[in-house]
This record gives structure tokens, C-alpha cells and sequence, in this order.
């Protein structure tokens, strides 16, 4: 089980392209003995990885076997990668507030917190003006972050380094 949580995690977080998950995952031997006895294994194969919606459908599996801090972990990589793509005030708007979204004040990830600030100041007009922001400085801090993020989830070994990574 934990071979096949870290493939997903790997495929998730674009560690590794769907198209070597899914080699992995119809060549592994492990999978192939599981799939009959555990619907969790059957339901990671039977996702058609040509199609779009596949990461989707993978990630909404994973909800039974991730943790809450891996599914943060999952979720704010997938939300700055998205964010390191983007060119549009809108895109990061909406990315970051994807973001916050899994936001908790308990929560002991400092990226959270700082995407937090970015949101308020897109949100926060009042706010924007008394620090003198405007928002295209805060798209520009929104991907320098995310980029920040990305680049220190790189140098994790495992998913638990991940975690602690980015606390």
C-alpha cells in the first residue's frame, strides 16, 4: 500500500509524469496481486489516464488514504504549480484563494499563512492601499512564492519530508 500512496503522491505533486505512473501501475506485480482483494487497488486501475479528468479522479481515491496534512501538502503543490504557470491577475486570484481555501488558523504550514496575506491584500482594497500595493506586485509575490514552495518540495525524499519541509 505505501508503494502505490507514494506513486499517487509522485503523480499528484508532477514528480513524475501520469504517462510512468501508469506504466508502473500496469507492470507492478504488487498491484496486479492486490487489485482482486482490495477495491482500492481496482479503482487505481480502472482510472483511463488518457483522459483529462484522470488526476481528478485519482485524487478523489487518494481521500481514503492520505492523511489531512498530506492531502494540504498535495493540495497547496498543485495550487502553486498552478500559480507558477499563470500570467493573469484573475489566474492568481482564483489559484490563491483555491489555496486559502484549505486554509486553518491551526495549521502549522507557513506557506498557508503567507498565501494567506497575498489573498487579503488582493481582497483587502483597503488594505492594498494603506501598505501602498498594487496588484500586479502581488501577482508577482504570489509567483515568487509558489516558485519558493515548488523549489523546497523538490529536495524531499519522501512524502513525510514533504510535510516537514514546508512547515
Amino acid at each position: 500500500m505505501e508503494a502505490l500512496k507514494l506513486k499517487i503522491f509522485d503523480v499528484l505533486t508532477e514528480k513524475i509524469a501520469v504517462s510512468e505512473f501508469e506504466n508502473w501501475l500496469y507492470s507492478s506485480e504488487y498491484i496486479n496481486q492486490k487489485i482482486k482483494a482490495d477495491s482500492l487497488f481496482f479503482n487505481v486501475i480502472n482510472i483511463n489516464y488518457r483522459e483529462a479528468k484522470s488526476i481528478k479522479e485519482l485524487k478523489e481515491i487518494t481521500a481514503s488514504i492520505f492523511t489531512d496534512e498530506e492531502l494540504l501538502v498535495v493540495n497547496l503543490l498543485q495550487g502553486c504549480k498552478k500559480i507558477a504557470r499563470s500570467e493573469s491577475f484573475e489566474n492568481f486570484k482564483n489559484h490563491i484563494s483555491n489555496i486559502v481555501s484549505d486554509f486553518d488558523c491551526n495549521t502549522d504550514f507557513n506557506s498557508f499563512w503567507e498565501f494567506y496575506e497575498i489573498y487579503y491584500g488582493f481582497d483587502g482594497y483597503d488594505y492594498c492601499d494603506y501598505e501602498n500595493i498594487n496588484t500586479e506586485q502581488l501577482g508577482k509575490e504570489a509567483k515568487s512564492l509558489a516558485i519558493s514552495v515548488i523549489t523546497t518540495f523538490e529536495s524531499a525524499k519522501s512524502i513525510e519530508e514533504s510535510i516537514e519541509l514546508l512547515k
